[in-house]
């Protein structure tokens, strides 16, 4: 139809569907720039990730020609772009078998996630690589090649390497030490442990896995098991315990002095425990029959010293009037000091194998009880001219049994002014370490040379060797010590658990147990002042206490 033969009706209907059309197209249109801005603005992005990605992206042919590639790639194997052009991904490849085993896996699962290969760079270097990579198709579907990314691993696995030989050497070391070596997590159950360990408890390593603590501990040690562990997971630190019983498969005790540490997770956590565990079970065997000896000895030594001493009573009376001085000394003095040492020592070996029963302990603050112990000792060794100096923490206090506190303290005492020469010094610290509580008392006197060292704790050791000196009286130098006195000490550390320690530092001067020393440093020819002597040599004696709160808690 003419437009002059359409109606005015027909043809503002016609002119509104033009108008209508118009607004489609112009929408479209813009829909159409949007599109294009947008696609814009995601290539840019997919650009800028690419370029700036850490990791080596690339993008290649079936055949392994390089299409694109970022700056990590470049950096990665060395190549400039322009050096890439005429290679390809095989010839980066260390052994060509893993990349037709690239090939065949990737077109059969069409993604590979952390392949790992080695990889040859620019400069012949072989990196261990992962190649994580995916088919890259066109539209129809039909595969073009292959994209991913390469990450270097090789810092990884050289990490790896050297981790696991140093496990290897740490399994080899805890396989071939006697002592059992243990791990358990936070109940107590085994979780590694070394062949010295199922030796110990006779059980197989397939019994012992997963076992706990409670299958072969007495029910007194079970509890200090518990304790122990209970403690390091409070604290976050390891310590030693002492006088644990075990029971072997075939019923057997053997004792051992174990070692704990706590076992943390990468945060921090405690999640179980490891330390180590030595037998002890001859070494206990032993100090039971010395000490059978030792009390046998001194109940032996009891009665005819009684009787000696009084028949010495009556020949004192009856020939003291008959005799001169000089002979008096030289005769019945002489034979009651030596009557009196040893009825000193059969003492304090009483004391050694009962070391105060039935006595209580108490809450005792230290700094001045040793305040008082010290005035004892001064006082008993008022004929020495020595500077002794208490320094420490006025507010420390300690549960023990007050007795055997003064006795420790005094036996270090006397043993440290003993040793110590005129015009000389001495020193008693008192400090909190960590969680124990540690006194110590340090003279600067001859000390003892590093073979004596190793012996004077175990007992019947004498300190000095007594014959190289004039004076016998107690509390005079060089007066000695028999030896008892710090095994005495060392059976006290047992039963109220404390352990006595020793430091020491031999006179430069005189360096071996046959020198002499003055016994006075004005009158020593190698010291021109006090400090000379201070710096020469000295012992330090420490008394440790790790369990030092209530009693019982």
């Amino acid at each position: 139809m003419k437009d002059q033969n359409k109606t005015k009706k027909q043809l503002i209907s016609e002119l509104m569907e033009l108008r209508q059309r118009i607004t489609e197209l112009e929408a479209l249109e813009n829909e159409s720039s949007q599109a294009e801005e947008a696609l814009r603005q995601s290539e840019a992005r997919y650009r800028t990730l690419f370029e700036d990605s850490r990791d080596a992206v690339y993008i290649t042919t079936l055949g392994g020609k390089v299409i694109d590639v970022n700056k990590a790639f470049l950096d990665l194997l060395g190549y400039t772009k322009a050096e890439l052009v005429g290679i390809t991904s095989q010839d980066t490849y260390v052994n060509s078998y893993d990349r037709q085993r690239f090939q065949k896996e990737i077109e059969q699962k069409g993604f590979l996630r952390d392949f790992e290969v080695k990889l040859r760079k620019k400069d012949n270097t072989v990196i261990d690589c992962l190649i994580t990579s995916s088919l890259w198709l066109d539209n129809d579907g039909t595969i073009l090649g292959y994209q991913g990314i390469i990450r270097d691993i090789s810092e990884r696995n050289r990490a790896e390497e050297a981790l696991q030989e140093s496990e290897a050497k740490y399994r080899m070391i805890l396989q071939s030490i006697e002592d059992g070596y243990y791990e358990v997590d936070i109940a107590g159950n085994f979780t590694f442990f070394n062949d010295s360990l199922c030796r110990m408890l006779a059980y197989s390593r397939d019994e012992m896995i997963g076992m706990n603590d409670r299958q072969y501990t007495t029910q007194e040690t079970a509890n200090k098991v518990y304790e122990t562990f209970n403690n390091v997971y409070r604290t976050g630190k390891g310590t030693k315990a002492f006088g644990w019983d075990l029971i072997r498969k075939d019923g057997q005790i053997r004792y051992v002095e174990t070692s704990v540490s706590p076992v943390c997770d990468v945060s921090g956590k405690t999640i179980g425990f490891r330390g180590i565990a030595r037998d002890i079970t001859e070494h206990k065997r032993l100090e039971k029959t010395r000490e059978r000896i030792i009390n046998h000895l001194s109940h032996e030594l009891r009665t005819p010293l009684s009787v000696i001493q009084g028949k010495l009573r009556l020949l004192k009376g009856k020939f003291q009037k008959q005799m001169s001085p000089m002979e008096w000394e030289q005769s019945f003095e002489a034979m009651e000091k030596q009557l009196n040492r040893l009825s000193e020592i059969q003492q304090k070996t009483d004391k050694i194998m009962r070391p105060y029963q039935g006595l209580e302990g108490e809450r005792i603050l230290l700094f001045f009880f040793i305040e008082r112990v010290l005035e004892k000792a001064k006082q008993s060794a008022a004929h020495r001219e020595l500077h002794i100096q208490l320094q420490g923490e006025r507010d420390l206090s300690l549960f023990m049994v007050p007795e055997v506190l003064e006795d420790i303290l005094g036996g270090l005492l006397k043993n440290a002014i003993e040793n110590s020469p005129d015009e000389g010094s001495i020193r008693i610290i008192l400090e909190q370490k960590d969680e124990r509580l540690l006194l110590k008392v340090q003279d600067f006197g001859i000390g003892i040379t590093e073979e004596n060292q190793k012996q004077i704790l175990e007992g019947l050791f004498h300190t000095l060797d007594t014959e190289l000196y004039t004076s016998k009286k107690p509390y005079g130098f060089g007066a000695g010590g028999k030896g008892l006195d710090l095994l005495r000490m060392k059976a006290y550390g047992h039963h109220f658990g404390f352990v006595l320690s020793l430091e020491s530092q031999r006179c430069i001067y005189i360096p071996t147990d046959r020198g002499l020393c003055p016994g006075r440093i004005s009158a020593c020819p190698h010291c021109e002042r006090p400090e000379d002597c201070l710096s020469s040599g000295g012992s330090t004696f420490c008394v440790s206490f790790s369990d030092w709160g209530e009693k019982g808690g």
